[in-house]
Order: C-alpha cells, then structure tokens, then sequence
C-alpha cells in the first residue's frame, strides 16, 4: 500500500482542522415581536431609555462588542467581530460593531424591532473551540462615538448566557437569540408623588428648625 505524500496528509490535517472550529452568527431575529421586555433573561431585544421607562430600540443602530468565555464566571474575553478588516480611520483594528462603519451598519434596523443583525453575514470563531463546545457570550452594546465599552456614556451589556458552537461548514449556524435584554443608558424614574412628598416632609422639618 501506497504512503500518501506528507505534502497531501498536512492537507488533510489543515482541512479536517478547519471543520473542527466552532462558530456562530450574530442574529437575534428570531427575538422580534417577542414583548417579553427589558427584564427578559432570554428572547431578549435592545432597549433604550425614554421618559422614564425602556423602549425597545428600533431606529438607532449601536455600537456592539462580544465577551466570552467558557463558563458564567469567566465571560470576559473580547471576540473580534470584524473580522474582514471593515473598521477604518480611528475604529480600525478594535474588533467590534460600529453604528458609523460598515460593521454595524443596520444592525438594528435592518429588523425594526430591536432584534441584531449582522448583515456582512460572518461567522464567528472563538479560539480553540471546537464544534459541539458550548462557551457563553456577552454582549455589550453603547451608544455615541466612543470606541469602547468602558468609555461610553450610554451602554449597557446582557447577562451571560450560552451557546453551542457549530462546525463552520454547517449552514445552519447557531445565532444569539438566547440573549437577555440589551439594556442600553442609566434608567432613571420619573419622580412618584410619594417621593416628592417625602422630599417636601424633609424640606418642611428643616425650615421648621432653623426658626
């Protein structure tokens, strides 16, 4: 029997390799119309502030950026979601959604509900994880121009939450539709009749000592 050439069998062991690396999509279709709100621990949507109370986002697109890891514990290292390079001028080579590149370019209306969307189609890969492995994901999502999480003013992130890698050559790819609510901006309530009375109590003791 014939030994097949080294050349051929490094071949094989690239493609075979290859086939073994897990992915996933980023797509949150699946999510819309779901109405199960800014709590949701799953099936969630992206949420902004408005008078008081979360709206679901359905007109600005966001900045997007992935944190994962391999148990809720550990979800903390950055994904690179641009992986074709689309990110120009100060963005390049930060690996995340922009809302003003081609990376992000519709991710939220593209659905008109809230739901992520990448439109470039990419598949995702975290390093040395094979296909079948589930690792867990957080998604971290701001508003503005900053170029990172940490320093946006309007941001928020999802909870942990996990998914199983699929071989990168199956075309049905697992997506992020497992996602709790994106909550984006600091909510702050609207004052309750209870609580400007109490602040009036409070104001009204105080007078009453100074005299």
């Amino acid at each position: 029997m014939k030994k097949l050439p080294a050349s051929i069998l490094g071949i094989c062991s690239m493609v075979a390799y290859v086939h073994a690396q897990g992915s996933f999509i980023i797509d949150s279709g699946f999510n819309s119309g779901d109405g199960s709100g800014p709590l949701a621990t799953t099936g969630g949507l992206v949420y902004v502030p408005s008078g008081g109370t979360w709206v679901v986002d359905t007109v600005e697109d966001i900045n997007l950026g992935v944190l994962w890891g391999t148990s809720p514990a550990n979800v903390t290292t950055a994904l690179n979601i641009d992986p074709l390079g689309l990110n120009t001028g100060i963005y390049a080579g930060t690996g995340n959604w922009y809302a003003s590149q081609p990376t992000g370019e519709l991710d939220i209306t593209g659905y008109g509900s809230g739901a992520l969307l990448d439109i470039n189609g990419n598949q995702y890969f975290p390093p040395g994880q094979a296909a079948g492995t589930t690792i867990w994901l957080v998604l971290q999502g701001w508003l503005g121009s900053s170029t990172n999480y940490a320093a946006a003013s309007i941001a928020g992130q999802t909870a942990p939450f996990s998914i199983t890698l699929a071989a990168n050559n199956n075309p049905a790819q697992p997506d992020v539709h497992g996602m709790g609510a994106l909550d984006l901006g600091i909510l702050i309530p609207e004052p309750s009749t209870l609580s400007l009375s109490s602040v009036s109590a409070a104001v009204l003791m105080l007078a009453r000592r100074k005299k």
